[in-house]
C-alpha cells in the first residue's frame, strides 16, 4: 500500500474519503482490505482503551481509604479546618500547609496515636450556610493539663466528624473534649462501623458540648458512631458546661453511648444550673447514661427541675439504660431501662 494504513480509531466511517495529509485514498487500495485494515486498528485502539480504564478501575478498588483522600499527621502541628463561604474546604496546619484547597475528603490521622498522646489541638469551622466534614482517625489528644480544647468547631454552619479507628479528647478546665461552638449542627457518625470516640470535658466542661458557660445544642450521634461523652466537674456528659443548658441532643441509627456528668451536671443535658431539653433516642441506638451527683441522667443540672423523658417515638430495637452516678457500666445493672418490646417504648425499674 503505497501511503500505509493511517488511524482511524476516532472515525466513525467504515471507510474514509481522504488521508490525513488532505489527498483522496490511494484508487489502487482496494476497498475491502482498507475496511479490514481500519477494522483491525480500530479494534487494537479499543483494546488498549478498555484495558486502559479497567487497570485504572482496580488500581483504585485496592487502594486504601486513605490513597483517596488529603490526609494531615496532626503529630506534625495543630490543625484548622475551614468551610468557606466560595463552598470550598480548606485546611491548615502549625508548621506546615495554609489554606490549602481540599478537593478530596479530609483526614485528620496522628502518626503512633497508640503509644503517646499530642497536646497539638484540632480546629473545625464552618460559615453560615456551609457544612465541614473531617475525618478523624486514631487521635489521641491530651491537652488536660494546658486549659484549652482538644477539639472545637466554630462559626455559623454545620460540621460533621467522621470516626475511624480509637479517637480520644481529652480538654483542658474550662473547656469540652469536642467543644461546640458552632452555630449550625454538630453530628457525630461513623459510616463503616469502625470509629470509636472517648470525649472528656475539663472542669467546668462537657464532654461533648459546651464549655464553661456555654450551652451545648444540636448535637447528633448517629450511624455507627461508638462514643464515651465524660463530663468535667459541673459538666454534663452530653450538654452544657458549667451554667450551661443541652437541648436538641439527638442519637440515632446503630449509636452506641456511654455518657457520664460531671458533679452537679447531668448525664444529657444541662450542665449544673443548666436546663436540659428536647433529647431523642431512636431506632437502634444503644445509651447507658448517668448524672452526676444531684444531676439528673437525662435532663437539668443541680438546682433545676431535675429528670425528663426522653422522646422514644422511634426508637425500635434500642434502648437506655439509667446508672447511679458512681455505677461502672460495664458490669452493674442499671437502674431502670427504657426500650420497646414491641408494645410501645416503657420504662423498667430494677433491673
Amino acid at each position: 500500500m503505497r501511503y500505509g494504513i493511517w488511524e482511524y480509531c476516532k472515525n466513525t466511517h467504515d471507510t474514509p474519503s481522504v488521508s490525513p495529509f488532505g489527498l483522496p485514498a490511494p484508487p489502487e487500495v482496494e476497498p475491502g482490505a482498507l475496511r479490514a485494515a481500519i477494522r483491525h486498528k480500530k479494534e487494537k485502539c479499543f483494546m488498549k482503551k478498555f484495558l486502559s480504564v479497567t487497570l485504572s478501575l482496580l488500581l483504585a478498588a485496592s487502594m486504601p481509604l486513605s490513597a483517596l483522600a488529603e490526609t494531615y499527621d496532626l503529630a506534625q502541628g495543630s490543625i484548622t479546618v475551614e468551610a468557606k463561604a466560595d463552598g470550598n474546604q480548606y485546611v491548615s496546619q502549625t508548621g506546615g500547609v495554609q489554606q490549602e484547597q481540599q478537593t478530596t475528603k479530609t483526614v485528620i490521622h496522628q502518626t503512633g496515636s497508640d503509644t503517646a498522646s499530642t497536646n497539638n489541638t484540632i480546629t473545625i469551622q464552618a460559615e453560615k450556610n456551609q457544612t465541614a466534614q473531617v475525618t478523624i482517625s486514631d487521635v489521641n489528644i491530651d491537652v488536660s493539663s494546658e486549659g484549652k480544647a482538644a477539639i472545637s468547631t466554630g462559626g455559623d454552619g454545620n460540621v460533621t466528624i467522621e470516626l475511624d479507628g480509637n479517637n480520644t479528647a481529652k480538654s483542658g478546665t474550662y473547656h469540652a473534649g469536642v467543644e461546640k461552638n458552632n452555630g449550625g449542627n454538630l453530628t457525630i457518625t461513623d459510616a463503616d462501623g469502625d470509629g470509636a470516640l472517648n470525649a472528656k470535658g475539663g472542669a467546668f466542661g462537657a464532654g461533648i458540648g459546651g464549655g464553661n458557660r456555654g450551652s451545648g445544642s444540636d448535637i447528633t450521634i448517629s450511624g455507627n458512631a461508638e462514643v464515651t461523652a465524660i463530663g468535667g466537674g459541673f459538666g454534663a456528659g452530653i450538654g452544657g458546661g458549667e451554667r450551661g443548658n443541652g437541648s436538641d441532643i439527638t442519637i440515632s441509627g446503630n449509636a452506641k453511648v456511654e455518657a457520664s456528668g460531671g458533679d452537679f451536671a447531668a448525664g444529657i443535658g444541662g450542665g449544673n444550673n443548666g436546663i436540659g431539653k428536647d433529647v431523642t433516642i431512636s431506632t437502634e441506638a444503644q445509651v447507658k447514661v448517668a448524672g452526676g451527683w444531684d444531676g439528673a441522667a437525662i435532663g437539668d443540672g443541680d438546682n433545676r427541675d431535675g429528670e425528663i423523658t426522653p422522646n422514644t417515638d422511634k426508637l425500635t430495637n434500642g434502648f437506655v439504660a439509667y446508672y447511679a452516678p458512681d455505677a461502672d457500666k460495664s458490669k452493674d445493672a442499671p437502674e431502670k431501662l427504657l426500650h420497646n418490646d414491641g408494645s410501645g417504648a416503657h420504662t423498667h425499674t430494677g433491673v
